[in-house]
């Protein structure tokens, strides 16, 4: 088993430039890479996802965290990172065997407009990242990678490899949304709405650090703070200031973890009026105090 160290480590944005060292991968220059080797990567770091990542082991083991949550990876099981989410790989067994597609934001964003209730899987891949497939299901869903690489290898000379190789990721994707959604129905809202909470999302990943209010929120997206909270709590079970929330709470489990910042440079970074402010707000969220999750070298 190869353990990595436990010291604290950087956060680096993961974008498909991160694999150029890898030797063996087939890829669609910006748009996608499929690879199946880790060497060259440097996985001491955490990676901030710039796309989207669908890993799956074929044999052996290796542990994820994704947004400080840790998941165990054993053979015929899959894991998918999306953007923005923090994510480590540790602890990989010598004799671990995996193939792995890694996307563009741009190719994600493409590839969303193409399947129904993209909003809702996006929540439930989030609160499930972990797919762990008999064997049918396995042999499916390897089937679509395989279907993928070939396709990146064949189609290279035809003017229309970008459209070829889109629909074999869609197919892919499709194969995982099957195993992700066939044990329960999940709610699809009105698209209107599930535009408003990708808008809400995505102004609460670039604007969390100084913005906190919901007022903030519902102000650039033109709309009232009341019908903002309902909307985002009737799509995602949970009030938007939640999602604010937890948006600061893991920054900040971020830089007590992987940087040397003190805890009063790391409440001004994050816009808070004092320390004590911040050492309230952080132990509300965690139940521990910003000093003693430091010291436990982020194990809350």
């Amino acid at each position: 088993m190869n353990v990595l160290s436990n010291k604290p480590h950087n956060i680096k944005d993961a974008n498909l430039a991160m694999l150029t060292p890898i030797q063996q991968v087939n890829a669609l220059p910006d748009k996608i890479v499929v690879f199946d080797s880790f060497e060259g990567i440097g996985l001491e770091n955490y990676f901030n996802i710039q796309g989207a990542v669908l890993l799956l082991v074929k044999h052996g083991s290796c542990s994820v965290e994704l947004d400080l949550k840790k998941y165990i990876l054993t053979d015929h099981s899959c894991v998918v990172a999306l953007p923005n989410q923090i994510a480590r790989i540790s602890e990989i067994s010598k004799d671990i065997k995996f193939i792995c597609v890694a996307c563009s934001l741009a190719m994600v964003e493409d590839l969303m407009t193409h399947i129904n209730e993209a909003i809702s899987l996006i929540i439930k891949a989030k609160q499930q990242p972990i797919l762990k497939l008999d064997a049918l299901e396995y042999g499916n869903i390897l089937q679509s990678f395989n279907f993928l690489m070939a396709k990146l290898k064949s189609s290279v000379q035809n003017p229309y490899n970008l459209q070829i190789v889109q629909n074999a990721l869609l197919a892919l994707a499709y194969e995982c949304i099957g195993n992700l959604t066939k044990s329960e129905n999940i709610k699809q809202p009105s698209s209107k709405k599930e535009v408003l909470f990708n808008s809400f999302i995505n102004l609460v990943s670039k604007n969390h650090k100084q913005e906190h209010s919901v007022t903030f929120y519902a102000t650039n997206l033109f709309i009232t703070p009341k019908y903002l909270t309902r909307v985002i709590d009737e799509i995602s079970h949970k009030p938007a200031k939640r999602w604010i929330d937890e948006y600061i709470a893991l920054e900040a489990k971020m830089m007590l973890r992987s940087t040397s910042k003190s805890i009063q440079e790391i409440s001004d970074e994050l816009n808070f009026p004092d320390m004590s402010f911040f050492g309230k707000f952080f132990k509300r969220m965690t139940g521990i105090s910003p000093k003693a999750y430091r010291e436990n070298n982020g194990s809350p």
